[in-house]
């Protein structure tokens, strides 16, 4: 009964090791508008040019739920009319995480009264790191790339890479963590 415990846990600790030490998964978290938060004031913008969106990163809205709330837009159209009635998604905690799964243009702008207007709208060019690489010796015209909503819109070259602001995430300590406490979990049962 005892060997059979220990046989249990250590397989328990073998297949989760094994699981964690695939999936070393690291994200960036980007807080919009840096230590501004988001609201009217910054120019985002510029904030976007200092940062190099992956599928894979976080984007993080905190603000005043009562001035300000998060809504994402289908298209550069929309974006650029400051068209809060296209959208495909609405914020309003004040303290909203967005975690990017695909390549391609994500478009937020305020919906309060003016905000947008004033500047309070931002377009998070996320990268398709996949499509990069070094083997490829000639450079490729810029394409088409789908947003959420489906709308292709024109790419730009992306701008050099630069230090983020942003927080590493790194789950594979995450993961270290866990298995330390299965592996502690399976060896209590003993």
């Amino acid at each position: 009964m005892v060997m059979e415990k220990k046989m249990v846990a250590m397989v328990m600790f073998m297949v989760v090791s094994l699981f964690l030490g695939c999936c070393d998964v690291a994200g960036t978290v980007y807080k919009v508008g840096d230590e501004d938060g988001w609201t009217v004031k910054p120019n985002y913008t510029y904030w976007t040019s200092t940062k190099n969106f992956e599928v894979g990163d976080t984007i993080l809205f905190q603000y005043d739920a009562k001035l300000h709330n998060v809504i994402e837009v289908k298209n550069l159209a929309d974006y650029r009319n400051c068209n809060k009635f296209s959208a495909i998604a609405t914020y309003s905690s004040g303290n909203d995480s967005i975690l990017i799964i695909t390549p391609g243009h994500r478009f937020f702008l305020c919906g309060f009264p003016g905000h947008c207007t004033a500047g309070q709208k931002v377009d998070i060019r996320v990268l398709n790191l996949a499509n990069t690489s070094a083997s490829s010796p000639t450079a490729m015209p810029p394409t088409s790339s789908p947003n959420p909503a489906g709308i292709a819109i024109q790419d730009s070259p992306a701008p050099a890479p630069q230090t983020s602001s942003g927080s590493s995430i790194n789950f594979k300590v995450l993961g270290i963590g866990i298995t330390n406490v299965l592996l502690a979990f399976g060896l209590v049962m003993v």
